[in-house]
């Protein structure tokens, strides 16, 4: 299968549209032959994995964690969000340029981002967003605020402390003492939530 040949062939059938339910001509010739993978087909999900896994050994020397990855669209511009925490104080500035200008270099070695992007270093902040088991598990006992999406007794959004947290649902405690078990797949959000 001639070279040059192939790479036409790729870039003729990634532009045609799919207006049909059919298999596309590309699904076709790919059964056939050994087509390579589209850049495109490279998710956020995949990106965000990837900056964390270079940004953790840099991070690590300095007695910080890498707790969230975000790689989203914000108008007209990208925004890839490193947000580094400290089990026993508090980020500093200083503690963000350490990571963000290692890590910048490291971005451009590996590229794993095909466009123009802004990177920002912070901490997740106090009231800060749970999302991975370990976070819920980190703050038993705190009190977190909770977004749905469906209503529970009337509401869309639900505060009270975090009891506990299983692969099927989470546990929190109102203020009036009742405990509220609440399905893991209506929670929208979750955050800390700060009393001053």
């Amino acid at each position: 299968f001639d070279t040059g040949l192939h790479v036409l062939v790729c870039e003729i059938l990634f532009f045609i549209p799919t207006a049909f339910n059919f298999p596309s001509l590309y699904e076709i010739i790919s059964s056939s032959f050994s087509l390579p993978p589209f850049k495109n087909s490279v998710t956020i999900s995949s990106i965000e994995e990837t900056v964390k896994n270079l940004a953790e050994p840099i991070a690590a020397p300095l007695g910080l964690e890498i707790y969230d990855v975000e790689f989203k669209k914000e108008g007209p511009d990208y925004i890839l969000r490193v947000f580094i925490d400290r089990r026993d104080g508090y980020i500093s500035i200083d503690d963000c340029e350490a990571v963000s200008r290692p890590l910048s270099d490291a971005l451009d070695v590996a590229d794993p981002i095909d466009k123009a992007y802004c990177l920002e270093v912070s901490s997740p902040g106090l009231e800060r967003q749970l999302k991975r088991q370990e976070d819920f598990e980190r703050f038993y006992g705190s009190k977190v605020a909770l977004k749905l999406y469906s209503a529970v007794n009337g509401s869309k959004s639900v505060e009270g402390v975090l009891e506990e947290r299983n692969e099927e649902s989470t546990i929190i405690v109102l203020e009036n003492g009742e405990k509220l078990v609440i399905e893991n797949d209506k929670i929208s959000k979750a955050n800390l939530k700060i009393e001053f």
